[in-house]
């Protein structure tokens, strides 16, 4: 089935006249000169510039010791900054150290949040003194902008790395991340990552390492507009701030305990929070969580409503919205499915799993004969979901590579298909995945790659007849005439206690007939 989606373009040009033209070019060639001259000189004036508002922070135990070394950097002139908040979260005082040599305390916390990392302090300045503080980024940062962080990695002061934003995720313990090819190693959590403007687009927050994938590192900063979620004005003591904080500190443990698969511990954290608050939004959030792990859809959605009605902050509304939506598309109410994937879209339009979703969602809910426009959206939204992030649109590929079957495009439907097994993790729902990529395999006589397919199709489900059928039929294109009768023998045993399709059979018998007597 191909669709065509070209469309006819009037395009009306209209040309300046000869002068006005070439005084249009001469403005333009001067404007790209002054362009490349600035950028070339960028990135070391830019350091120059930038590199005294960002601080090295130093916490200290009751002894007095230090226990640990992070970044910060100033917003204001009077000395109020930010850093990750588990760079001084375990302090009872906290210093920074300035590239002047330089120390102050911090006077106070103004402000923090759990879920982001993110807090807020003013440092005391008794002197008045003027610091130098850096701007925030008025446009957003995107995919393959160039950037550059300032951070103390293992304490080496103001150290600079360069490199690009490979990714912009949206992470559930941080809200909107940017994923950036930048080093950045312990010590480099709080510090500045910077457009090419010198203006600040995040905050160098932590890195993820794949001991299976040697040095590659993954390195995060926080998005920088999450700071507009420290609204409050708290004031407190450092050593009063953290006991407030060790209220709230259960989500380190409860992302911890998700990331270990271990959902049990999740729920039990999150139900101790609400038999202490039952306004806890952030543990509703969490046990909501669990429940739907557990299968739990009524109480799952019980607190998943619950964590969106008390949750002021609009962090992990997104999620929440499209977790109900997951809900109600499994209860077949398709209708408040649809709602919640758009208010999960309209908080976060650059959500991929939403956007998965939404087209899959369009898939089973439309007629079975689908009009143009909509195959246009459902292609649309997977389309955008595998582009913000190859990783969470199983769906899309799969969709992709049944299409490309459908065209006797059997090398792009391996490729997809692969795409949709390797994105995936659950087994019954890539039973028809390696089941499609089998026949394209057959198709292109890559028949080692059709048993192995047709193989983990029986171990998924091993009263598959069909399966079994295609496993001769592929052996016995390779000359392996006994292992194609030892299936087609199974495929007889399974007729006798379950519905086995005509022309599966009559093609098994026909096989057996030929190779087996």
């Amino acid at each position: 089935m191909k669709h065509s989606n070209k469309k006819k373009l009037n395009l009306n040009l209209s040309y300046p006249s000869q002068n006005k033209f070439i005084f249009f070019i001469f403005i333009i060639f001067i404007f790209f000169s002054i362009s490349r001259s600035y950028s070339q000189q960028t990135l070391k004036d830019l350091i120059k510039r930038s590199e005294k508002s960002v601080f090295m922070v130093l916490s200290y135990n009751a002894k007095g010791e230090i226990i640990s070394t992070g970044s910060g950097f100033f917003i204001d002139q009077k000395g109020i900054a930010l850093s990750n908040l588990h760079v001084i979260k375990d302090s009872k005082k906290v210093k920074i150290k300035t590239i002047e040599n330089q120390y102050f305390d911090v006077e106070s916390i103004l402000d923090f949040n759990v879920g982001l990392d993110i807090v807020k302090f003013k440092i005391k300045n008794s002197n008045s003194k003027i610091f130098p503080f850096l701007k925030f980024a008025q446009v957003k940062a995107e995919k393959g902008d160039e950037i550059f962080a300032i951070g103390n990695p293992d304490g080496l002061e103001s150290t600079v790395s360069n490199g690009i934003i490979s990714a912009i995720r949206s992470l559930t313990n941080y809200g909107s991340v940017y994923q950036i090819t930048a080093p950045i190693s312990p010590g480099s959590s709080g510090g500045a990552l910077f457009n090419m403007s010198g203006e600040v687009v995040g905050i160098t927050s932590f890195v993820k390492q794949d001991s299976d994938r040697l040095n590659q590192n993954l390195n995060f900063a926080i998005d920088i507009n999450n700071h507009i979620f420290l609204s409050k004005n708290l004031n407190l003591p450092t050593d009063q701030a953290f006991v407030n904080l060790s209220l709230e500190d259960f989500v380190a443990e409860c992302v911890e305990a998700e990331l270990a698969g271990n959902y049990t511990k999740v729920y039990e954290l999150a139900n101790y929070q609400i038999s202490k608050n039952t306004k806890n939004w952030i543990a509703y959030h969490y046990r909501g969580n669990a429940n739907f792990v557990f299968q739990n859809y009524d109480s799952a959605e019980k607190d998943l409503l619950n964590s969106i009605k008390l949750n002021n902050s609009n962090v992990w509304l997104a999620e929440d919205h499209n977790t109900l939506g997951i809900i109600y598309r499994k209860s077949n109410n398709y209708k408040l499915a649809f709602e919640n994937y758009f208010k999960a879209l309209e908080l976060n339009p650059d959500f991929s799993n939403a956007l998965c979703n939404l087209a899959t969602l369009l898939g089973v809910a439309s007629e079975e004969e689908k009009d143009s426009e909509t195959i246009e959206m459902i292609e649309g939204f997977y389309t955008k979901s595998i582009y913000l992030d190859p990783y969470q649109c199983s769906e899309g590929y799969k969709y992709f590579g049944l299409k490309a079957i459908d065209s006797d495009e059997d090398e792009t439907a391996i490729k997809m298909l692969t795409a949709a097994i390797n994105t995936q993790h659950d087994e019954e729902y890539l039973l028809d995945a390696y089941y499609n990529r089998g026949n394209a395999y057959f198709e292109v006589g890559d028949f080692p790659n059709a048993i192995l397919d047709f193989k983990k199709c029986i171990d998924i489900n091993p009263v598959d007849a069909e399966a079994f059928g295609l496993l001769a039929y592929s052996y016995i294109q390779i000359n392996q005439r006994r292992n194609a009768c030892v299936a087609l023998n199974s495929v007889f045993e399974i007729a006798k206690n379950y519905a086995v399709r005509s022309h599966v059979l009559v093609l098994a018998k026909k096989l057996f007939n030929e190779n087996c007597n």
